[in-house]
């Protein structure tokens, strides 16, 4: 297998590891959410946030090498991204936690400064984090003023409760509109530098994985010990973005050495990768089916209705397997032929 080749599947295997994780959360997220369980708080503590990091970087990584290769001119690219918004505005009807869009943005914003990042790598990622850092320190968590989700479902339909919550996290939530897009930002950026530069020997060196784990870990302690005993200090949010930026890009770093080691495993994972968007919409048309009856019979009868999406979910992961045309996703085809289309 060519390098180039060996390289595009390890990003499928990863996207298709990630992705899966989403839904995993979504989904324990929307349960959560209409009937609180211990365990699947402790689950959802432990996973929050980490998936769309992790899946942001990888992002990034694919997106170094969609410029390496120089297939896309400015104006395919754009209209790649534009339409990639457009699919992130139609989940957001079905979800209210859509990523596409975002991604979407932070494609446009890495296309355009390649120059800059690619002249001034370390200058440029630094100048991010400290952005992040600062925004951060500086902006109260105010995701409350948004409201709660399911505020939204009693006024409107569910269409348009999902898409309403999403517009007013960004309006009414300096904490959502700047530090979330600065995070997803630094992260695209972490993995669009690793892959233009060629850094994924680096990483693999037994010095650097495990220098950076030993960092993780106490990155992790420390993050921990400050939340416990300064928990109204504004430097939490630092001390809680560093422990997720940590633990996310050793879960990185960390499947991505399995899978090289153990290929068989990527061989696994990389059909759900290459059909992402479709398996990501179709998860995300069952949670709002969930919402739909969370308000009539789905509190008496959670345990059999969580077994039963558990096995709908399963259906949808087997059946996926057939949803491909030349080898991606349906969604994912028609995607890329839109966008070359004149």
């Amino acid at each position: 297998m060519n390098p180039k080749n060996n390289r595009s599947s390890v990003i499928d295997a990863l996207r298709g590891y990630f992705i899966l994780w989403i839904g995993l959360y979504n989904t324990f997220a929307v349960f959560n959410a209409i009937q609180p369980n211990l365990i699947l708080s402790s689950i959802l503590l432990f996973i929050n946030d980490k998936g769309w990091f992790c899946l942001s970087a990888i992002f990034g990584y694919g997106f170094g090498l969609l410029i390496k290769q120089s297939k896309d001119k400015p104006t395919a690219f754009s209209k790649r991204m534009f339409l990639l918004f457009l699919l992130g505005i139609f989940n957001n009807l079905f979800f209210y936690g859509d990523i596409l869009k975002e991604y979407a943005i932070i494609g446009l914003i890495l296309f355009y400064a390649r120059h800059i990042l690619a002249k001034y790598p370390a200058s440029s990622l630094l100048f991010i984090c400290l952005l992040t850092f600062l925004a951060l320190y500086y902006i109260p968590f105010d995701m409350n003023e948004a409201g709660n989700p399911k505020d939204y479902f009693h006024d409107s339909t569910i269409f348009l409760a999902n898409l309403k919550y999403c517009i007013n996290l960004n309006l009414h939530s300096l904490y959502f509109a700047i530090c979330y897009h600065l995070e997803m930002l630094l992260m695209a950026s972490i993995g669009f530098f690793i892959s233009f530069f060629h850094l994924e020997g680096f990483i693999l060196r037994k010095r650097f994985t495990l220098l950076w784990f030993s960092l993780s870990m106490m990155f992790i302690a420390l993050a921990t010990l400050f939340f416990i005993l300064e928990n109204g200090s504004p430097l939490v949010k630092i001390f809680f973005f560093t422990y997720i930026l940590s633990l996310s890009t050793s879960f990185v770093i960390g499947f991505y050495l399995l899978i090289k080691k153990y290929y068989s495993l990527a061989l696994f994972f990389i059909p759900f990768g290459r059909r992402s968007l479709t398996i990501y919409l179709l998860q995300n048309m069952i949670i709002t089916s969930i919402w739909l009856w969370s308000d009539s019979n789905i509190e008496g009868y959670f345990n059999e209705f969580f077994l039963s999406y558990c096995v709908i979910q399963l259906v949808i992961l087997f059946f996926s397997k057939f949803l491909v045309v030349d080898n991606m996703g349906v969604l994912e085809m028609f995607w890329r032929k839109w966008s070359q289309s004149s």
